[in-house]
């Protein structure tokens, strides 16, 4: 095509080195809270997410959650709540609803269900 249009679609082989962090802290038994962060050095995008968790025993936490992405090309908020449910083995699910928020764009409700294991 021409003219070559800069994209972030691969072409050819491609790697990428994405370096993160994360933190928690136990404020009480009962409230914890986490920060996790990570960017892409390539493609030059950023993530980034901040939780305050209620949890009342191992098997559950509520609580709401901040994120915040972006790119050259892109900028993302999100504000929500999250469900996550501890099944036991390492395996929970977390649901969360929220609102997202982009520049120059209508802010939108969203939803989202990760499941994550321990290994």
């Amino acid at each position: 095509m021409s003219p070559d249009i800069p994209t972030t679609d691969p072409k050819g082989w491609q790697g990428k080195l994405t370096p993160g962090v994360y933190w928690q802290a136990e404020i009480s038994p009962q409230w914890i809270s986490s920060v996790r962060a990570a960017y892409d050095i390539g493609p030059k995008a950023y993530w980034s997410q901040a939780k305050l968790a209620y949890q009342p025993d191992w098997r559950w936490q509520i609580g709401p959650v901040l994120t915040a992405a972006g790119g050259v090309n892109y900028r993302s908020r999100n504000a929500g709540v999250f469900f996550q449910a501890n099944l036991g083995h390492g395996i929970s699910l977390t649901p969360e609803l929220g609102v997202s928020a982009q520049p120059n764009q209508p802010t939108r409700a969203y939803a989202s269900l990760s499941a994550s294991s321990l290994f």
